[in-house]
């Protein structure tokens, strides 16, 4: 229900997105889950080897992670206070 049709994608990716209102302040850790790799038959990787997919969810995972713990302690655990970012990769493109 939260879902809107995302008129700013001209690129057809991202075709719907929505926006809520949050407390910050509600939040003081922050709990990453590994990022998994979107295998569905719409992904949107190419020709990229399975390899190079989990390379850059690892990527993807540490990245996420070490920016939000500039902000938010690290937390092993789901609890109250804690923040729990999933993160999915759905596709890559090669650039030159």
């Amino acid at each position: 229900s939260y879902l809107k049709a995302n008129a700013h994608d001209d690129s057809g990716r991202i075709p719907y997105n929505y926006s809520t209102t949050v407390n910050w302040q509600a939040y003081s850790r922050v709990m990453v889950d590994p990022a998994t790799v979107y295998n569905g038959a719409d992904n949107q990787f190419g020709e990229m080897s399975d390899a190079d997919r989990a390379t850059l969810a690892t990527y993807l995972q540490k990245s996420f992670t070490q920016k939000l713990e500039t902000r938010f302690a690290s937390a092993a655990q789901p609890g109250p206070g804690t923040l729990r970012v999933k993160l999915i990769l759905t596709g890559a493109e090669t650039t030159t």
